[in-house]
Protein backbone atom coordinates (compact mmCIF):
# COMPACT_ATOMS: atom_id res chain seq x y z
CA UNK A 1 0.00 0.00 0.00
CA UNK A 2 1.25 3.33 -0.76
CA UNK A 3 1.04 5.26 1.72
CA UNK A 4 0.82 8.58 0.92
CA UNK A 5 -2.23 8.64 -0.87
CA UNK A 6 -5.13 11.22 0.49
CA UNK A 7 -7.09 7.84 1.00
CA UNK A 8 -5.28 5.56 2.44
CA UNK A 9 -5.86 2.57 3.28
CA UNK A 10 -8.81 3.35 0.83
CA UNK A 11 -8.74 2.48 -2.83
CA UNK A 12 -11.68 4.35 -4.78
CA UNK A 13 -12.82 2.75 -7.99
CA UNK A 14 -14.98 4.61 -10.80
CA UNK A 15 -16.98 2.14 -13.44
CA UNK A 16 -19.45 4.07 -15.18
CA UNK A 17 -21.76 5.62 -12.52
CA UNK A 18 -20.59 3.83 -9.97
CA UNK A 19 -18.05 4.24 -6.72
CA UNK A 20 -16.65 1.56 -4.45
CA UNK A 21 -14.35 1.62 -1.97
CA UNK A 22 -12.78 -0.98 -1.05
CA UNK A 23 -10.05 -1.18 2.81
CA UNK A 24 -6.66 -2.40 1.97
CA UNK A 25 -4.73 -4.17 4.33
CA UNK A 26 -1.43 -6.46 3.64
CA UNK A 27 1.98 -7.25 5.10
CA UNK A 28 3.46 -4.07 2.84
CA UNK A 29 3.08 -0.01 3.40
CA UNK A 30 5.50 2.17 2.27
CA UNK A 31 5.85 5.65 1.04
CA UNK A 32 8.37 4.27 -1.47
CA UNK A 33 6.50 3.74 -4.74
CA UNK A 34 9.51 2.20 -6.43
CA UNK A 35 9.97 -0.38 -3.61
CA UNK A 36 5.94 -1.06 -4.12
CA UNK A 37 6.67 -1.55 -7.99
CA UNK A 38 9.43 -3.74 -7.51
CA UNK A 39 7.39 -5.98 -4.85
CA UNK A 40 4.59 -6.60 -7.23
CA UNK A 41 6.82 -7.32 -9.56
CA UNK A 42 7.84 -9.96 -7.61
CA UNK A 43 4.70 -11.52 -7.24
CA UNK A 44 4.26 -10.26 -3.64
CA UNK A 45 0.87 -8.76 -3.97
CA UNK A 46 -1.53 -6.20 -5.60
CA UNK A 47 -0.60 -2.87 -6.69
CA UNK A 48 -2.47 0.66 -6.90
CA UNK A 49 -0.51 2.52 -9.17
CA UNK A 50 -0.72 5.50 -12.04
CA UNK A 51 -0.51 3.94 -14.71
CA UNK A 52 2.88 6.15 -15.80
CA UNK A 53 4.65 4.59 -13.23
CA UNK A 54 4.23 1.34 -14.46
CA UNK A 55 4.13 1.69 -18.54
CA UNK A 56 7.16 -0.15 -18.90
CA UNK A 57 5.76 -3.21 -17.03
CA UNK A 58 2.24 -2.81 -18.64
CA UNK A 59 3.33 -2.73 -21.78
CA UNK A 60 5.88 -5.78 -21.60
CA UNK A 61 3.12 -7.94 -19.45
CA UNK A 62 5.31 -7.92 -16.35
CA UNK A 63 2.62 -6.37 -14.52
CA UNK A 64 -1.21 -7.16 -15.82
CA UNK A 65 -4.64 -4.58 -15.33
CA UNK A 66 -6.57 -6.38 -12.51
CA UNK A 67 -9.92 -4.37 -13.12
CA UNK A 68 -9.54 -3.38 -16.61
CA UNK A 69 -13.13 -1.69 -15.98
CA UNK A 70 -12.81 0.07 -12.57
CA UNK A 71 -10.66 3.39 -12.71
CA UNK A 72 -9.38 4.67 -9.70
CA UNK A 73 -10.52 7.82 -8.24
CA UNK A 74 -9.80 10.73 -5.81
CA UNK A 75 -6.10 9.95 -6.87
CA UNK A 76 -4.11 11.04 -9.59
CA UNK A 77 -3.22 14.03 -11.30
CA UNK A 78 0.55 15.56 -12.53
CA UNK A 79 0.00 19.59 -11.68
CA UNK A 80 2.31 22.19 -12.54
CA UNK A 81 2.46 25.16 -10.02
CA UNK A 82 3.24 28.63 -11.36
CA UNK A 83 2.63 31.45 -10.46
CA UNK A 84 -0.68 33.62 -12.26
CA UNK A 85 -0.79 33.53 -16.23
CA UNK A 86 -0.64 37.01 -16.29
CA UNK A 87 2.96 36.79 -15.44
CA UNK A 88 4.02 33.89 -17.52
CA UNK A 89 7.05 33.75 -18.67
CA UNK A 90 7.64 31.83 -22.41
CA UNK A 91 9.58 29.60 -20.92
CA UNK A 92 6.85 28.63 -18.33
CA UNK A 93 4.10 28.46 -21.11
CA UNK A 94 6.35 26.66 -23.33
CA UNK A 95 6.97 24.05 -20.64
CA UNK A 96 3.24 23.83 -19.66
CA UNK A 97 2.32 23.29 -23.45
CA UNK A 98 5.19 20.57 -23.75
CA UNK A 99 4.16 18.66 -20.69
CA UNK A 100 0.93 19.04 -21.26
CA UNK A 101 1.35 16.87 -24.96
CA UNK A 102 3.22 14.29 -22.95
CA UNK A 103 0.25 13.12 -20.99
CA UNK A 104 -2.06 13.40 -24.33
CA UNK A 105 -1.79 9.31 -24.72
CA UNK A 106 -0.73 6.50 -21.99
CA UNK A 107 3.13 6.95 -22.11
CA UNK A 108 3.17 2.80 -23.17
CA UNK A 109 1.46 4.49 -26.89
CA UNK A 110 4.46 6.61 -27.32
CA UNK A 111 7.48 6.41 -28.77
CA UNK A 112 10.05 4.82 -27.14
CA UNK A 113 12.03 6.81 -24.36
CA UNK A 114 15.94 5.90 -23.15
CA UNK A 115 15.95 4.28 -19.55
CA UNK A 116 15.56 6.53 -17.05
CA UNK A 117 17.93 4.35 -14.80
CA UNK A 118 15.21 2.67 -13.51
CA UNK A 119 16.02 -0.89 -11.53
CA UNK A 120 14.48 -4.41 -13.06
CA UNK A 121 14.74 -7.33 -10.66
CA UNK A 122 16.94 -9.60 -11.55
CA UNK A 123 19.26 -7.07 -13.71
CA UNK A 124 22.08 -5.44 -12.85
CA UNK A 125 21.30 -2.19 -14.55
CA UNK A 126 25.40 -1.19 -13.94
Amino acid sequence: MFTPMSTHPVWHFDKARQTRAVHVTGPMASDDIESLIDAALAGCGVLMAADWLVSDELADGRLVEVFPEWRPAGEGGVYLMRPSRDHESAKVRLFSEWLASRFVLPPWQLSPQPDAGRRSPGHDNS
